[in-house]
């Protein structure tokens, strides 16, 4: 009697339990079998393995972009991935990898919360054997090689590939792949300041991220390298930036790494801070630093901040952070352009980074 007590038992403690586990955590990692609207039952949007992936209010994201509405994510689907022809039935990013997290929901399908899409997950990481040359008047000869292996840095937006795609002989048009769902990073030097393509130092290390397309050819969202730009700007950039809640008046632990760049030489101070409507940007109750100069050229710098903020207005890690650099003179007005026709001195520079938050 006791032994089937006690098997009653059991049974009555999984029934109880059931209701509770009807959210089951789901992680599908794969290639992405099926992308579209479905109008079957039950209806869904992307299908990986043979599990079919609910996107509608997922948050979606490629390496390089985030925040894709569905609709945008169809568009970029019916059109080509450079280094990749458009991949028959469904599309140009069936093939590719899907990760999706989400919750599953017992009929063969699963509500995703994020879900991340890349045609491929390459790295080529080695020495820059070959730069193409840039003349004066601005043609461009030569390919760019990372140990022997041809690469193309994708542009931010369409138009600015590097080396450029060649021309269409029959139409003279430019015949350049670009997909506004996988936009280019750029080319980071040891500082991770923007430097043009053609300033990458040859035979020195550089490490490529993106694809190898089908075509043989590497295609880059972005390039770690060693360079420096024969026209610097005033520049400067985070490339992490990570906050953890301590709590119980511990405040906020932050360590943040970045770069800076300068058309003379690197001088002045960070700060950290956030913008706030009215008031422009108010700096954290963290003391600045000086950045380090690179003994190669001056024009650089990388910082570090490690510091702790107890603040009763700031009680909670932020969504991102705003990064500012003064130089301790002011800076001549860069170039007229298009956008700017008329520059400005700059006394300041400041750029918003995402805040990895704990």
């Amino acid at each position: 009697m006791a032994l089937r007590a006690l098997m009653l038992a059991t049974v009555a403690a999984v029934s109880i339990s059931v209701p509770a586990m009807a959210q089951v955590i789901s992680e599908v990692e794969g290639k992405l079998v099926e992308l579209g609207e479905f109008t079957t039952t039950p209806a869904y949007q992307a299908k990986v393995f043979g599990t079919k992936v609910i996107l509608k209010d997922a948050a979606i994201s490629t390496p390089t972009r985030e925040d894709i509405p569905f609709p945008t994510l169809l568009t970029c689907n019916n059109a080509k991935i450079p280094g990749f022809v458009k991949r028959p039935a469904g599309g140009s990013m069936v093939g590719g990898t899907i990760i999706a997290t989400g919750s599953s929901n017992g009929d063969g399908t699963i509500t995703a919360e994020t879900a991340f899409f890349e045609p491929a997950e390459n790295v080529l990481l080695g020495q820059v054997t070959n730069v193409p040359l840039v003349s004066p008047e601005g043609a461009i000869s030569g390919k760019l090689e990372i140990d022997g292996t041809e690469v193309v840095v994708i542009g931010k937006k369409r138009g600015e590939q590097f080396p450029p795609a060649p021309l269409n002989p029959t139409t003279g048009a430019s015949t350049e792949i670009w997909n506004p769902c996988f936009p280019g990073k750029g080319v980071k030097n040891a500082s991770f300041i923007d430097i043009p393509p053609q300033y990458l130092s040859t035979n020195a290390e550089a490490a490529a991220e993106g694809w190898f397309g089908e075509d043989g050819i590497f295609y880059a969202f972005l390039i770690e390298g060693n360079g420096s730009a024969k026209e610097q700007p005033l520049a400067v950039s985070a490339f992490r930036a990570q906050c953890r809640n301590r709590g119980a008046g511990r405040g906020l632990e932050w360590e943040i790494r970045g770069g800076v760049g300068h058309p003379e030489n690197v001088g002045g101070s960070i700060v950290i801070g956030q913008t706030v409507a009215g008031r422009g940007f108010v700096p954290y109750g963290i003391p600045s630093v000086n950045p380090l100069i690179d003994p190669l050229d001056d024009r650089y710098g990388t910082f570090q901040i490690r510091a702790d903020l107890i603040d009763s207005t700031v009680t909670t890690c932020p969504i991102n952070v705003v990064v500012r650099y003064q130089p301790i003179l002011e800076v001549p007005p860069p170039p007229p352009t298009t956008e700017n026709p008329d520059p400005k001195p700059q006394r300041f520079i400041q750029s918003r980074v995402g805040v990895d938050a704990r």
